[in-house]
């Protein structure tokens, strides 16, 4: 019997292994080396593996911030910001058919999720567990802003208050917001009640913001309310309409998003 090669004896022994995992790109890593074999897949579950799959928090981590690579691939659109200039303004992308009226982008293509839709509408699909960032992020918030030619003021907010961050704190293994609840929140659409009492789809646009107040938020108060959320929640969704409101269904893109999420029902 012939002995085994360095390669074999460094790709055997696990302590060394788990080192070569932590340094494999995060797609390769989830979809490929845990197949090799049992042995792979056993040490891609240890807990160092697991931060490097962003499905475990790394709380240690005490340099810059971490996005991760393989949402940001996936998931585009929840991410423009990181790739923009400092002082470039971040566009919105529309949630409705409506773009013109509050100037937005058009909801980008998901194509390449609705190609591979029974993969990622599995509830327990890697993306939905998987942390946006590391160090996870405490907390994000969502804010609703109205806008006309003249004006625009902040509404409301709500999403991952102190109140709701520490009753996750307590019913879950973690504390972080995954993916799969930011992604929740950023679709949510924009509503209001009609003359009959119906709740009704209002034209919005959406944006992600982290850690940078937008430049083309109006008034003061406004923009000190922006202040306020950031600090508190580290990343903020950002939805805005007109007034006076304008009536608009939802992109055909996000009521696929949202099938694929399970919040919508075929």
């Amino acid at each position: 019997m012939s002995a085994l090669s360095a390669k074999d004896r460094v790709l055997l022994t696990p302590e060394l292994l788990e080192n070569i995992l932590c340094l494999t790109d995060v797609k390769t890593l989830l979809v490929s080396a845990q197949r090799v074999s049992r042995t792979w897949h056993g040490v891609a579950q240890v807990p160092r593996v697991q931060r490097a799959l962003f499905l475990a928090p790394d709380c240690r981590r005490s340099m810059s911030y971490l996005y991760n690579p393989l949402l940001m691939e996936i998931f585009p659109l929840f991410f423009e910001q990181l790739y923009l200039e400092p002082n470039e303004p971040l566009p919105l992308t529309t949630m409705t058919t409506d773009t013109a009226v509050l100037g937005s982008n058009d909801f980008p293509s998901i194509e390449h999720i609705l190609a591979k839709r029974e993969a990622f509408a599995r509830p327990n699909a890697s993306w939905r567990h998987m942390l946006p960032r590391q160090p996870p992020l405490q907390g994000v918030s969502a804010i609703l802003t109205a806008q006309n030619d003249d004006m625009a003021g902040l509404m409301g907010k709500s999403f991952w208050d102190e109140e709701k961050l520490v009753a996750v704190q307590r019913d879950r293994s973690h504390p972080y917001p995954t993916f799969n609840d930011f992604a929740h929140e950023m679709l949510r659409p924009a509503t209001t009640t009609n003359d009959a009492g119906e709740r009704v789809d209002m034209a919005a646009a959406f944006r992600v913001i982290w850690y940078r107040v937008p430049p083309d938020v109006g008034p003061e108060d406004a923009r000190m309310g922006y202040g306020e959320l950031v600090a508190r929640a580290e990343a903020l969704i950002h939805t805005t309409t007109h007034i006076p409101p304008v009536f608009s269904e939802k992109h055909p893109n996000v009521v696929e998003l949202w099938r694929i999420l399970g919040e919508v029902s075929d």
